[in-house]
């Protein structure tokens, strides 16, 4: 019995020890700064919650919340992978057919550039517990045979050179497509690579070729 209950204690700490290290944007803190509307810029803790379109900041031990309307942009340094993010609040059309500004976080900026926006996702599997695939945490929750899990996805965004947002399929024929041009060169370059179209680092390298060719 006390070999059992060391057990629980020992897998118990484990998972709030992962709960903390791997939580989702919204319940992270990050070191960075952001510019309001009227072109102030301040420096604090930042949290920020992409669904939401809001940020909340630390600042002299008062915290403060800002809509997307509020502010022209923010940037954050996510210490666990040692990068900087920086995220621009942009008018954006919605699913509803309304026009408001929503956050986008900058991938790559050139001729035609790259956006995205993050999700959690919500997908179901067998009940085995908290787990992992790569860096991503998957936190079950529903009955013991099956159980739906939360897990960070998301969107990819081109913007034309006129500044069109096109929001990308994770279908290989149409992100081709949804370039103005050089498709065989782009279909080339897809099967050269083996790119992927759902990985975020595979489109960035696709995009970054194609202001190459448009550059020739």
């Amino acid at each position: 019995m006390r070999l059992l209950f060391s057990g629980i204690l020992i897998l118990l700490i484990s998972t709030n020890i992962s709960a903390q290290r791997y939580n989702f944007p919204s319940e992270r803190w990050h070191a960075g700064g952001f510019t309001l509307n009227d072109g102030s810029r301040f420096q604090g803790s930042i949290k920020y919650d992409l669904e939401a379109d809001a940020i909340q900041v630390i600042i002299e031990n008062k915290t403060l919340t800002y809509a997307a309307n509020q502010i022209k942009d923010f940037r954050i340094f996510q210490q666990d992978i040692g990068t900087y993010r920086t995220f621009y609040s942009i008018p954006y059309v919605t699913e509803y057919g309304y026009k408001r500004p929503k956050f986008f976080e900058l991938i790559y900026e050139g001729n035609t550039s790259l956006l995205a926006r993050e999700f959690i996702s919500i997908t179901t599997r067998s009940n085995a517990g908290t787990y992992f695939r790569g860096s991503t945490r998957f936190v079950p929750y529903g009955n013991s045979r099956s159980l739906k899990v939360r897990f960070l996805d998301h969107n990819l965004y081109l913007v034309s050179p006129e500044g069109e947002i096109e929001l990308l399929s994770s279908n290989r024929k149409d992100v081709i497509y949804a370039f103005d041009g050089k498709h065989a060169e782009l279909r080339k370059f897809i099967k050269k690579q083996k790119i992927k179209v759902d990985r975020i680092e595979d489109v960035k390298s696709l995009v970054v070729y194609y202001n190459q060719l448009e550059n020739l």
